[in-house]
């Protein structure tokens, strides 16, 4: 059965807790929208419906919203051909919050929460539930790579249970 959606919010409401030590605003709406899709995932096998139960905990004022719903966005319209290109979404991403005028150049030389989330929920969406893909298309995407794919497989995982993830992360690691 599906998780209540009290649940999710319940674990949203952890995250901001927990996080607002040490975040405030849409760096902390990141967390919170990270911590209701892992509320979700073990109840849930399709990626945005996942995706979908995250949103619901960001406020709609939040630029965490903003960006999130930007990239479902470009990935619904991507979809509509039937093949999915995310290096396309990864452009809009870059486009619109590294390389865009009102970014200020903030994102030269470090990762800043709204790219680091684009990239993640990017990652989510076009891994297609897989935890392979996630993973390489986390890395690949650029930026905080050791993070964003931390974050994304490990929703996978959760979504896949240890029984659905592949042996290559499963099976007992060997000297050869």
């Amino acid at each position: 059965g599906a998780v209540a959606p009290g649940m999710r919010q319940r674990a949203a409401d952890l995250a901001g807790a927990c996080g607002s030590v040490t975040n405030t605003g849409y760096a902390l709406h990141a967390a919170q929208f990270y911590a209701a899709m892992y509320a979700a995932a073990p109840f849930e096998t399709n990626v945005e419906t996942v995706v979908a139960k995250g949103l619901e905990v960001v406020p709609v004022s939040s630029r965490s919203h903003e960006v999130i719903q930007n990239v479902v966005n470009w990935y619904q319209a991507d979809k509509a051909d039937d093949v999915l290109n995310w290096r396309s979404t990864q452009e809009k991403i870059y486009d619109n919050y590294v390389d865009a005028a009102g970014s200020h150049n903030r994102y030269l030389g470090w990762v800043e929460s709204t790219v680091n989330l684009a990239m993640t929920t990017m990652a989510i969406l076009y891994g297609q539930g897989e935890l392979d893909p996630t993973v390489e298309i986390a890395i690949n995407g650029g930026f905080d790579s050791d993070c964003n794919p931390a974050t994304a497989a490990g929703l996978v995982g959760l979504m896949k249970g240890y029984s659905g993830l592949p042996t290559s992360v499963t099976s007992a690691a060997s000297n050869t």
